[in-house]
């Protein structure tokens, strides 16, 4: 009877805490690492899994979902390793069909053709921004120095002929 007591307040305190850690972006990241570092801390009775994986279902499932958009790339890259490492901890899955729900799978695809573009556009962007002004400065000084060897070789050319 203490045990499952003790289970239903465990199973409370964990739902109360996920939806407080859901407030705001900045809470729900230390509050998801947090967690992720207490479940990879211990070992797990089966019981303690199915907790643990509720719990985690509600970050996944509620808290990531909720400000995946105001995430920067690099919080969503940490997410991921996070969740990663909070599964192969937990179970033991040798692929990631088996690691991820089909509904966080589609998650992280969408994650990474945000990367991929986002990638993408900064590298054009530093292309643009700062490459090419100076590409452009570099062809015009090989232009010019072309043109310099060219008045070079006439006035070479125009002494061979005087000789």
């Amino acid at each position: 009877m203490r045990y499952i007591y003790l289970l239903v307040i465990s199973s409370c305190s964990l739902f109360f805490s996920c939806n407080s850690s859901c407030l705001t972006k900045d809470s729900f990241v230390a509050n998801f690492d947090e967690f992720v570092e207490a479940s990879t801390q211990r070992h797990q009775s089966d019981g303690d899994k199915t907790n643990t994986e509720k719990t985690f279902d509600s970050y996944t499932s509620e808290c990531y979902e909720k400000f995946q958009t105001e995430m920067t790339n690099e919080e969503k890259v940490h997410f991921w390793k996070q969740t990663i490492r909070f599964k192969s901890h937990l179970y033991d899955y040798s692929s990631l069909d088996q690691l991820l729900s089909p509904e966080l799978q589609e998650s992280l695809e969408r994650d990474l053709e945000t990367f991929t573009r986002e990638g993408k556009e900064e590298l054009v962007k530093i292309f643009r921004d700062e490459i090419a002004p100076d590409l452009n400065n570099a062809i015009d000084d090989v232009v010019k120095g072309i043109e310099e060897i060219g008045e070079s070789l006439k006035g070479w050319l125009k002494e061979i002929e005087k000789e």
